[in-house]
């Protein structure tokens, strides 16, 4: 459900997505937005009327306005500040560059690459996970723009809520109407004399795109899921392996032609023995053993990788 404010773009509540089973996610729980720095009376009355507990709050330590933390005190919900530490690939260069970021040009590659590390080192989104358990509901979370990092964690949230992932695209596609908002905050931090330079290089930044959800989908897929079949498949191969040691075919091979009169290596690979030298050994010792006297019975114990003989008359 979106709910149409001021001054705070992106906002809507996650109630009402169809979930497993038939049931659909509860509304006023769990909502979803933008930055709140520039809500007036109006937002913030709307906000208490939500009878919020917590805020998660995405941005990065420079997006911050301390001045602004006031907000959260007049909507009376506890406010978490969960940085997304990411230190990799051409977003990250965008937000840390001086003036050689006016000549990266960004590309939905690029982004896509920013979305595979999204899910991974932030204790934002456990401990919004954590909430649901405990819990503390009703919460929001929201980044700057309310798609990216605040999207994310909205897809996490449905996703063990039971949400099927098609569903999740579509909650998430809703943040294609707010482009214009988004070049309007990111504008109004830069001279006019680059305005369109900027909305050439970096329109995959003012979009949601089906492919950027997939790529955190498949960075997640990636770590735990086929990793965890990966580790089945190897554990597999070991048990048959294994199998094949402690259960062995019975040999029909005569036993007096395979036993030496002396302790010797069987199959031995030790560096300096030559393998053609103890077959032929073995083979004179073994043209002696038919030459024994019928008499004699012999009795043998297998230790480890050698064979001993003792003879008992």
């Amino acid at each position: 459900m979106e709910y149409f404010m001021d001054n705070v773009f992106n906002f809507r509540d996650l109630g009402g997505i169809p979930a497993a089973d038939g049931r659909k996610v509860k509304s006023g729980l769990f909502f979803r937005s933008g930055l709140l720095d520039f809500a007036n009376d109006n937002d913030i009355a709307f906000l208490k009327t939500l009878d919020l507990l917590e805020v998660f709050d995405y941005r990065d330590r420079d997006e911050l306005d301390k001045n602004k933390e006031y907000i959260y005190e007049r909507i009376g919900a506890k406010h978490f500040h969960y940085p997304n530490d990411i230190t990799k690939g051409k977003v990250f260069k965008l937000q840390t560059g001086g003036m050689e970021r006016m000549f990266i040009k960004i590309k939905p590659a690029d982004v896509c690459e920013f979305y595979s590390y999204l899910p991974f080192g932030n204790d934002g989104y456990k401990n919004m996970l954590l909430a649901v358990k405990r819990g503390e509901v009703p919460f929001l979370q929201h980044c700057t723009a309310g798609k990216d990092r605040a999207g994310c964690g909205s897809a996490l949230l449905l996703a063990v809520l039971g949400v099927s992932y098609d569903e999740i695209v579509k909650d998430y596609l809703k943040s294609l109407k707010i482009r214009d908002n988004i070049r309007k905050v990111m504008f109004d931090k830069i001279p006019k004399i680059v305005h369109p330079f900027i909305k050439n290089s970096y329109e995959p930044l003012f979009i949601v795109d089906k492919s950027y959800l997939d790529a955190a989908r498949d960075a997640i897929f990636k770590k735990y899921v086929y990793a965890f079949e990966k580790l089945r498949t190897r554990l597999r191969l070991i048990y048959k392996k294994r199998k094949g040691e402690f259960v062995q075919k019975e040999e029909s091979t005569p036993i007096h032609a395979k036993l030496p009169f002396e302790r010797i290596r069987i199959n031995s690979t030790r560096r300096g023995r030559n393998p053609r030298k103890i077959h032929r050994i073995n083979k004179e010792k073994k043209a002696k053993m038919k030459k024994a006297p019928r008499n004699r019975c012999f009795v043998f114990e297998k230790k480890s990788c050698y064979r001993t003989i003792d003879t008992v008359i």
